[in-house]
């Protein structure tokens, strides 16, 4: 409904139908004085008048005591909630057959077919009225009663069919039929009727009067103008807020566009039948919405009714199995004061099934993944709606390895573990705990798990759930080398599941048509993934992506252990393909100390490079894996760990 279009509507529907016997105006009526037994309805017929929406007959009379018709206030009402001429064009193509039956006259078939279409009469009503001889233009022609017009306009006008009775003081309530005394009540709480009718008495079976249909008309007006048009809208949360003294919530609606609506003191939240409060509205509910649509603006988009249908709720819990699309979990509700920092477990007291809503995400350490790939007893931070569709999920494995920016670094302190903020391949910042505050011995011992961390550099941490618990020293972390032990097809993801083992662990990613393939040193984009099962490769991945497979051979892979026997600055230097050219940084001249290699014989030499933040002392011994080249030198390395030995004089042996 558009307000402002209100007064043009209006005019031409009492002008042309309901008021208007003559085409001769007259601006005030003999029969209607402002003293008169009219006064009443005087003020009504005199604004009206005065705005040229009304007039009367050709000797200057309003004739106030004439009934009118079924037609004309079906036109009223339809021009009252000014309908879209495609909304007027379908309504008519929908009922034209029940129209024709009725025998509507041509000039009210607009008017009968939007009635119809909104359920201001039903086709049965319809059928029942032509039958009782509503629609004949003779002497015989039926009107409605006042029973009848109270529910069409409180039909017309969208109000509630069950209004508050109470509000109802005619004497002959009792005779008023229960199907009318619901909009009746309504009507008169939105005062457009009177609680106690006329002297007293409702008299619903009398018809109404060209006066009291003025009067309506006009009171109905004020109404929309004042409260507006109600529309409903259905969509889920986005944001619940209060900003500038004003509470408002926004909502994504199904076609995917948002709309911002306020809320008021008489706004009224409900869920599952039961009132709650604003602050129980939360992102990702879905929700049903009706609100005033009007011009004026301090009543314009405010919420009347707000019902939760399926409301979102934060969980936290433990993985304990899982499918292609979805997970068991036991778990609870998340609040703002549990402990996620590793320590301790989350005491969990509920236990179900869950399935990924459509668009869902889910992430593993800031790595996107699919259900199918989490692990038992990994952590899982996930919002569910009542029916078990997980809406969002972040998981934190049980034993992990996080990669990252670091973005802010805290000490620890009487109140809680040092933290460490990492950005995390998903663009989204993570908090994880290190070290505690030793609260026996302030000055001692309370050293941070972070030295020699700083922010913006890129690091990769160990992990129990969201507790680090050490340091990885990954140079190429994202390459894996060994053989494939198994391949399968993964219809969920549209991609092939593959199992490496490498140094007697096995790693999982996925290949899908991104992914590039170098058989015997040449491109091939037509490799069928399952020929890989039992080969050697060299895979480069991002995230549990593969990028790159190289078909290996399983003499070119090794896992040694090495002690650094003198560290150099790196002016522009490589030690090997595929670190950044002129890097700045540290080259470790390294000596082997085993191998499990024949290709790479003890106390050989190598060169390691690291950047300016990964810092090794001479006679430290670290677990090096890589690739060689065809002459058996260090081509490639793809992860370097600390053994925490270390021997500055004399050789490492086992």
């Amino acid at each position: 409904m558009q307000s402002i279009h209100m007064k043009k509507t209006l005019a031409v529907a009492l002008t042309a139908v309901v008021l208007m016997p003559s085409a001769l105006q007259a601006k005030t009526f003999k029969d209607v004085t402002k003293d008169g037994p009219y006064s009443w309805a005087y003020s009504y017929i005199d604004t009206l008048s005065d705005q040229g929406i009304i007039k009367g007959y050709g000797d200057d009379t309003f004739r106030p005591d004439n009934s009118v018709s079924v037609e004309e206030t079906l036109e009223l009402i339809k021009e009252l909630n000014n309908p879209s001429a495609s909304e007027l064009s379908e309504a008519r193509s929908k009922y034209s057959s029940n129209i024709r039956a009725a025998g509507i006259a041509s000039w009210a078939e607009d008017a009968v077919a939007y009635a119809l279409s909104k359920g201001v009469v039903t086709t049965g009503e319809l059928s029942e009225m032509a039958d009782k001889k509503f629609f004949v233009e003779s002497e015989g022609k039926i009107h409605p009663d006042r029973n009848s017009i109270a529910v069409y306009f409180g039909r017309g006008l969208g109000l509630d069919a069950n209004g508050d009775q109470s509000l109802l003081r005619h004497d002959d309530k009792d005779r008023i039929p229960a199907g009318t005394r619901g909009y009746l009540a309504s009507l008169v709480k939105a005062g457009i009727f009177a609680s106690t009718g006329s002297d007293g008495k409702f008299e619903g079976t009398r018809y109404i009067r060209r006066s009291e249909m003025a009067k309506i008309t006009k009171l109905s007006y004020d109404y929309l103008a004042d409260e507006g048009q109600t529309a409903t809208v259905e969509g889920t949360v986005v944001l619940a807020t209060k900003a500038n003294g004003i509470n408002s919530i926004i909502i994504e609606k199904k076609d995917k566009t948002q709309l911002q609506l306020k809320v008021d003191s008489k706004t009224v939240y409900k869920e599952n039948g039961k009132t709650i409060a604003f602050s129980d509205i939360k992102a990702d509910q879905d929700v049903k919405i009706t609100y005033v649509t009007s011009t004026n603006s301090s009543r314009s988009n405010v919420i009347t009714t707000l019902d939760v249908v399926n409301s979102a709720q934060d969980y936290a819990g433990y993985i304990t199995s899982r499918t292609t699309d979805g997970f068991s979990a036991k778990y609870t509700k998340a609040t703002t004061t549990m402990d996620l920092t590793g320590a301790t477990t989350i005491a969990t007291t509920m236990s179900s099934n869950f399935k990924m809503a459509s668009g869902a995400k889910l992430y593993v350490l800031g790595v996107e993944t699919q259900p199918s790939q989490l692990n038992l007893d990994d952590m899982i931070l996930f919002s569910a709606d009542a029916k078990g569709a997980v809406k969002t999920a972040v998981v934190f494995p049980r034993n992990g390895r996080v990669n990252g920016e670091v973005v802010s670094i805290s000490q620890a302190d009487t109140n809680g573990r040092e933290t460490i903020v990492l950005k995390l391949q998903d663009g989204k910042n993570y908090t994880f705990y290190g070290n505690t505050y030793n609260n026996y011995n302030p000055f001692y011992g309370n050293t941070s798990q972070f030295n020699g961390v700083r922010v913006g550099q890129k690091v990769s941490f160990s992990t129990n759930y969201k507790l680090i618990t050490g340091t990885v020293d990954n140079f190429q972390g994202a390459t894996l080398a060994g053989q494939v032990v198994n391949v399968q097809r993964n219809g969920y993801m549209n991609s092939y599941e593959v199992t490496v083992r490498s140094n007697g662990m096995d790693t999982r990613f996925y290949v899908d048509s991104t992914t590039r393939f170098e058989m015997g040193g040449l491109l091939n984009n037509q490799y069928n993934p399952q020929n890989l099962l039992h080969r050697y490769v060299v895979v480069e991945r991002n995230g549990n992506y593969a990028t790159v497979i190289r078909e290996s051979n399983g003499s070119d892979q090794f896992i040694v252990r090495a002690k650094v026997l003198n560290v150099r600055t790196n002016n522009g230097e490589i030690s090997f393909p595929g670190t950044t050219p002129n890097a700045t940084g540290y080259i470790y001249s390294m000596q082997i100390l085993s191998s499990n290699n024949p290709r790479l014989n003890a106390y050989s030499q190598f060169d390691l490079q690291g950047d300016l933040y990964t810092t090794f002392r001479q006679g430290e011994v670290l677990e090096i894996t890589g690739v060689l080249d065809y002459q058996g030198r260090v081509t490639q390395v793809m992860n370097v760990t600390r053994t925490n030995s270390y021997q500055p004089n004399g050789w490492y042996s086992y």
